[in-house]
């Protein structure tokens, strides 16, 4: 028997000796002793399960994940039940702390992790009502067996990795935050899907929307903010007003408003949006069609998304996944292919009620109606529980009182369809094994909220988008664009649009279709619906789609990383049209210019100053009201400039002379030249944050300089852009190019963690290993694991 090491003897007892007395919590700092221990503590998260194992689990029969050269998981097993069990398995095996953690987010629990800083974030949250919407949706979803039978065993999956776990394999956030994961829960799927729907519910203009009606009329407010869509003209760039034919029900005015609040806007991003298209057969240099997705949303370690296939007796499908959610969100199968863009309608009105006796009642067509209400707990970590009484109206929850909530949102309820029971996860399993275009469009009418675009391609060469989701149909002009009155009933609808009054297309003509958050309510037959479309990108993927002949694969990469700014593209000849002849160095690049946003551009940057410039000065009379907030559209700005010049909008308020577009230009251009910056280039001012999601820098990725703008197909902004980019061919066997922000591990020590981000700066995509049977897998098999 070997004896131990006198020198290694000393050493080991003061470590122990150290570990007992570092043991215990300081503040919100985390045990140092079990944190440093170097058995179980940080140090043991720099090891991977990339090596092949056999594990006993609730299987029915042997299940097999491949895992390929780039750590994504392909799962082969006989039925839908192990193969549901199986994703959560090994999800919860790379993304088990970003899973729960959102859970967390969306249900207002942040507290019981932080302690009492963020109990003003998890009373927001409650008083929204997500946790209340989650809880009645999951009552409703699960009366559905096939949602419920892919719940009930995804949730088996993260529970059997769970079990599975030492305080040793804890993800690192758990022992710098110094809490454990509770068993998942079909609950916490739910929330998650709350959790993505919220984010993708657009901002809130409402109040200030409000208030500018008020000052303008309703008229020149309709002028300024009008419903419509890019209209090509011989004679220039425009676009087309939508006839709004509802009757106008006039409520607004300063007595209705007099205490009216200032309702955040958020950090949602309006210009950034997604893009999609498909190129049918005839357009196609294969012969085959081509899908195209890139969803914009917010970019963050670890990635929104986890890829993977799942394979089983019903289904064959890859693609990518959301943490936490049974199936594949976006993605093709043996048949069909799909993916999303959001679809940008209002989901969210707010309504000013009138209440008495501490919000025990509230005043409808006259009559006083009682309150229903919900007792929320929010556990407090070292603290002692809050009780939060949350109100509803029939409008939807009372989001503040004089007890707790933001006071700005005092007396207003929230209706936002995302209250609703609906199920949207039923929609990606069907979607997954759909195998045409009929069952396509079955599954996603189960998808209400938010609204979504679903492009559509198949391996006969079908091509489609459609518009899909819970709209509520309007009654009255501008219903939903304003603060509304909660004491009329003529106020308050529930009647969302029947399926067939939704928009889509379906192998038109042109042999493309296209969806990038633009307004899809433009055929003169379609319902006037309210919305926050962008129409730049979708006008040049028209462009785009419309100019060659025939299309390939690498065309499309192309087009998903075009830099070019669709408003330079379209602004600049009209600007140089109307600018004073002259010799400037500045006006002969603006001439030669490519309009694209490269990192290394520097008229890009002259651009940006130069539009936001003209911006300012026209706009200078708005600036001085309450609303100042409100975003105005660069499209109307643009074509004032092309058709009405002589607006007086364009009359500066600090000049005696009365300007013309004409004049802002060259003004906004000789402001450019003195501006301070005009020597960078734009990749020193684009810089890209991919922040983790507890906002620890030291687990992010900050100051990434790059090209791309709002307005060009390759859409980034701070932190917003293409999550993913993938492009499918549906071929015989459908072949898959892709590439996402981030990696397959959520743990920051692994390699897997951001694997993809250089390959998706610079434009690369991985060909997508998408098998047709375990055999194929093991051929390419880094490594693997056996369930049984």
């Amino acid at each position: 028997m070997n004896k131990m090491s006198v020198k290694f003897l000393f050493p080991l007892v003061a470590l122990i000796m150290l570990l007992i007395v570092l043991d215990r919590k300081v503040f919100m700092v985390p045990p140092l002793g079990t944190f440093l221990n170097p058995f179980i503590g940080v140090v043991q998260n720099e090891h991977t399960s990339n090596r092949n194992k056999k594990v006993n689990l609730e299987v029915s029969q042997k299940t097999e994940i491949v895992f390929d050269d780039r750590a994504v998981p392909h799962i082969f097993a006989g039925n839908q039940k192990d193969m549901f069990f199986a994703q959560g398995y090994v999800c919860a095996s790379d993304r088990l702390w970003q899973m729960d953690f959102m859970s967390y987010i969306s249900a207002g629990r942040l507290s019981e992790i932080f302690g009492k800083k963020f109990y003003v974030h998890d009373v927001i949250k409650r008083r929204e009502g997500m946790s209340n919407a989650a809880l009645r949706t999951l009552k409703y979803i699960e009366n559905d067996q096939e949602t419920k039978r892919a719940l009930d065993s995804y949730t088996a999956g993260v529970n059997a990795w769970i079990k599975s776990l030492s305080y040793a394999d804890l993800p690192v956030e758990y022992k710098l935050m110094d809490y454990t994961p509770e068993p998942w829960t079909n609950l916490k799927t739910v929330l998650i899907m709350k959790y993505v729907s919220a984010d993708l519910s657009g901002y809130e203009e409402d109040v200030p929307a409000s208030f500018l009606e008020t000052v303008l009329g309703s008229e020149e407010y309709n002028k300024l903010f009008p419903n419509y869509y890019v209209k090509k003209r011989k004679e220039g760039f425009g676009i087309q007003r939508i006839l709004d034919s509802l009757p106008v029900n006039e409520y607004i005015n300063s007595s209705f408003l007099e205490s009216s609040p200032e309702i955040p806007t958020g950090d949602f991003n309006p210009n950034v949006g997604s893009n999609s298209w498909v190129v049918g057969p005839k357009k196609s240099k294969s012969g085959f069609a081509l899908l195209c997705s890139d969803p914009h949303l917010n970019l963050s370690f670890p990635s929104i998304w986890y890829e993977l296939q799942l394979k089983s007796d019903e289904q064959n499908v890859y693609g990518y996944s959301i943490p936490g959610v049974p199936g594949v969100i976006i993605g093709f199968n043996d048949n069909i292919s799909w993916g999303l863009t959001n679809g940008s309608d209002d989901v969210r009105d707010y309504y000013k009620l009138e209440v008495k006796d501490n919000y025990s009642y509230y005043k409808y067509d006259g009559k006083w109606i009682k309150t229903d209400s919900i007792i929320e707990e929010i556990k407090i970590r070292d603290d002692t529980s809050f009780l939060d009484i949350v109100y509803y109206s029939k409008h939807g929850p009372i989001l503040s009182d004089s007890r707790a909530g933001d006071p700005e949102l005092k007396g207003y309820a929230l209706n936002w369809t995302l209250h609703d029971p609906s199920n949207e996860i039923l929609t990606f399993i069907r979607l997954n094994k759909a195998k045409d275009y009929t069952q396509f469009k079955k599954a996603i009418e189960y998808y209400k909220c938010p609204s979504q675009n679903f492009s559509y391609a198949d391996v006969t060469g079908n091509i489609a988008v459609h518009h899909q989701g819970k709209i509520l149909a309007k009654k009255w002009k501008n219903q939903g664009k304003f603060i509304m009155d909660g004491t009329r009933s003529d106020q308050f609808s529930t009647d969302a649009l029947p399926l067939d009054k939704l928009p889509y297309t379906y192998n038109p003509d042109e042999g493309y279709v296209y969806s990038a958050n633009n307004n899809p309510y433009k055929s003169p037959n379609s319902p006037i619906i309210y919305g926050h479309y962008k129409e730049f990108r979708a006008d040049k993927i028209d462009s785009w789609l419309s100019a060659k002949e025939k299309l390939s694969i690498d065309d499309m990469k192309t087009m998903q990383m075009d830099n070019t700014n669709r408003l330079a593209e379209v602004a600049i000849p009209v600007f140089l049209q109307k600018m004073p002849s002259g010799e400037s160095k500045h006006l002969q690049e603006f001439a030669h210019w490519d309009y694209k946003y490269n990192k290394d551009s520097r008229i890009a940057q002259l651009f940006e100053i130069w539009w936001t410039k003209i911006k300012i000065n026209t706009w200078d009379e708005l600036l001085r009201y309450k609303s100042h907030k409100m975003r105005l559209d660069d499209l109307v700005l643009l074509d004032m400039i092309c058709n009405d010049p002589d607006n007086k909008y364009f009359d500066l308020l600090s000049s005696e002379k009365t300007e013309n577009a004409s004049d802002i230009i060259d003004i906004s251009f000789n402001q450019m030249l003195k501006d301070t910056t005009t020597g960078s280039n734009w990749g020193n001012l684009n810089k890209i944050n991919i922040m983790h999601l507890s906002n620890l820098k030291e687990f992010s990725k900050t100051g990434i300089p790059l090209g791309g703008h709002p307005q060009a197909l390759n859409s980034l902004s701070k932190k917003w852009g293409p999550s993913l980019r993938m492009i499918v061919e549906m071929s015989d066997k459908p072949k898959g190019y892709a590439v996402y922000a981030g990696g397959q591990s959520g743990n920051p020590s692994s390699d897997e963690y951001d694997r993809f981000i250089d390959a998706w700066e610079n434009g690369r995509y991985y060909e997508l290993k998408f098998f047709s049977n375990i055999d194929e897998g093991n051929a390419q098999a880094k490594y693997k694991w056996s369930l049984q």
